[in-house]
């Protein structure tokens, strides 16, 4: 078996590093703090069977890490009007994905943390949300829902 040599795996690492660092800038550029009115949003109850949530292990268990999911609905006037996505997990601090949407559900992965999620209409009011399901992050029939 050839070795690899210590310039293939220097580069290798290089990259991984880069493709990680990439990933999590463009995640901290769709999520922003949310320091709009109060909001009572729906709290869900972790997930018991994931790891806990740390400072250095969060945006892999995002990314990977977190298999149970919630499925929203909004109604139709958020859907007419187009919302934004937040959550508020265990830390307290509030955020909201700047991306408008107009679909009809939508999914958030579920962390080991109880967390509240809840949707603002374009106009700043708070969409109410109903809960559909808790399912399993492949559960092939909500994979039309968007994954947030």
């Amino acid at each position: 078996m050839k070795r690899i040599s210590r310039r293939t795996l220097a580069i290798f690492i290089i990259s991984s590093a880069l493709c990680v660092g990439l990933l999590a800038w463009r995640s901290s550029m769709e999520w922003k703090r949310f320091e709009g009115p109060d909001i009572r949003g729906t709290l869900i109850m972790g997930d018991d069977s994931a790891p806990p949530t740390k400072w250095w292990n969060h945006l892999w268990l995002a990314l990977w890490g977190w298999k149970t999911v919630v499925v929203f609905q909004v109604p139709r006037e958020a859907i007419e009007r187009g919302y934004r996505v937040g959550y508020r997990p265990f830390d307290g601090k509030t955020m909201l994905e700047e991306k408008l949407n107009y679909d009809k559900s939508f999914r958030m992965k579920v962390g080991r943390e109880d967390c509240v999620f809840f949707a603002v209409m374009k106009n700043g009011l708070e969409a109410t949300l109903t809960l559909v399901v808790r399912t399993d992050v492949s559960d092939a029939r909500y994979q039309s829902a968007p994954l947030h």
